[in-house]
């Protein structure tokens, strides 16, 4: 067999592996290879896949067919994940040796060290080298199945009445990591819904948007993607009214022009009318009259008095504790995966216990502050922003070339999508099994849609 066909089974084996990986990546069910390690179906995948990559770039690069004419360096940097991935798991290894101290927990540290860099390297690199024009509705596809199934499994948990409210929550271990999936998956919907133009892709994502929204019972996770649904909705009303978006292309004499611009903008006010509607009657109506109370679980999840005891709640205060132990090591914290051994040490005074232990009800910022320091923690932050600044330059265009509506839904659902896990990150350390995976692809996608340097869109 040729190299040129060895090349193409490799790139279609890729292709399936990668839509495997994205499909079982929502989950947390996992192998325990012992005491806080796991292996999940995911991570084995993820890691056949990179193998078959790089046999895939050897084998095109040998067979000539794969960039042709461009230099094997460039070719192999263009696989690389953006420079803030690389230097956050760096900065992640320094941080590690913060662990390796008397009292410190090298395992935890080691294991967290390498999840990350299974994220933001490995996964990074993966995602990369799949994303392409034909590649990007397979990947969606895939990650919408993954959480449509554990949709399905949270209905039936809603369901029964005889379980609590923190187990409603698919195939996760908490519901506040279940929210976290939906808050990655739930704002593309949101975005097809709201800025797709065939009726199909617009059922579709609000039938999961719907299902998603009424099943979700964490209070961060519900405002997160709700408030995405109603920014998306005033989006449409901006880029649809001539005055506010096209007002340089506006032309008054233009008169069929000026009545069907006319005829938009009211209809995307009226949508966004009826959106917002919806929401205050969904809020004020529909959740407090459910089975479950969804509005009062919303309530709970972040209330800061236990009305019970008439005490702060516990979250709160392991905030305070959780800042004082990042100011006291500011450089690389205290080690990646020493929080909870270190965390007790910080209370000015241990708060008493009120109603049952909430678990993930940690700060991701403060989390990584306190395990990684200033550095780890702004790092981070890069790793969110920088997929969606755009290289200025010349000539500026994007690796992945849509149809201005298909971008326009893509770019608002990625961007929804890290708004929304950026701020339920306040109330919960989503940066976990079952959730970096999906991040780190949402964030991939963002990345290669976004203008660079050199490359002309010819479809735009």
């Amino acid at each position: 067999m040729s190299l040129r066909k060895v090349t193409g089974v490799l790139e279609k084996l890729f292709g399936i592996l990668v839509f495997l990986t994205l499909l079982v990546s929502p989950t947390q069910w996992a192998l325990q290879i012992q005491k806080g390690m796991f292996v999940t179906l995911s991570d084995l995948l993820l890691c056949i896949t990179a193998g078959v990559g790089v046999l895939k770039f050897l084998a095109g690069r040998m067979g000539g067919d794969a960039d042709e004419g461009t230099p094997r360096r460039a070719s192999l940097l263009n696989l690389l994940p953006p420079w803030p991935f690389l230097i956050f798991c760096g900065w992640c290894v320094i941080a590690m040796c913060g662990a390796f101290s008397p009292t410190g927990k090298q395992m935890l540290a080691i294991k967290e060290t390498i999840q990350y860099v299974e994220y933001f390297v490995i996964g990074a690199c993966v995602f990369q080298s799949y994303l392409n024009n034909s590649r990007v509705k397979w990947g969606i596809l895939a990650l919408s199945l993954g959480v449509a199934v554990n949709v399905v499994l949270a209905i039936r948990q809603y369901v029964n009445l005889e379980i609590d409210d923190t187990l409603v929550r698919g195939s996760y271990e908490t519901a506040a990591a279940f929210g976290g999936i939906l808050c990655l998956v739930l704002p593309l919907a949101a975005s097809a819904f709201v800025f797709a133009k065939n009726w199909y892709s617009r059922v579709c994502g609000l039938f999961l948007f719907i299902c998603g929204i009424f099943v979700m019972l964490d209070g961060a996770c519900y405002w997160a993607v709700t408030g995405i649904l109603f920014i998306y909705a005033a989006i449409s009303v901006v880029t649809r009214v001539p005055a506010f978006a096209r007002h340089d292309e506006y032309r008054p004499l233009d008169l069929p022009a000026e009545l069907e611009d006319r005829k938009a903008g009211r209809n995307s006010f009226l949508f966004f009318v009826v959106v917002a509607c919806c929401i205050v009657a969904c809020q004020a109506a529909i959740l407090p009259n459910l089975t479950r109370e969804n509005e009062r679980a919303h309530f709970t999840s972040l209330a800061l008095f236990d009305e019970e005891y008439g005490e702060v709640n516990k979250r709160y205060a392991e905030w305070q504790a959780a800042y004082k132990m990042g100011y006291e090591h500011p450089w690389i914290g205290v080690g990646l995966g020493q929080y909870q051994t270190y965390i007790g040490q910080f209370y000015d005074s241990i708060p008493r216990q009120t109603g049952p232990s909430v678990p993930d009800s940690q700060n991701l910022y403060l989390v990584l502050f306190a395990t990684a320091g200033f550095p780890g923690f702004f790092l981070f932050l890069s790793c969110l922003l920088l997929p969606f600044t755009p290289c200025r330059g010349r000539e500026t265009g994007s690796d992945l070339q849509f149809s201005s509506i298909t971008r326009r839904v893509l770019s608002y659902g990625c961007a929804g999508s890290v708004a929304a896990f950026a701020f339920a990150s306040i109330w919960h350390p989503l940066l976990m099994r079952g959730i970096g995976l999906p991040l780190v692809f949402i964030l991939m996608l963002a990345y290669r849609l976004q203008p660079r340097e050199g490359i002309t869109n010819e479809s735009e």
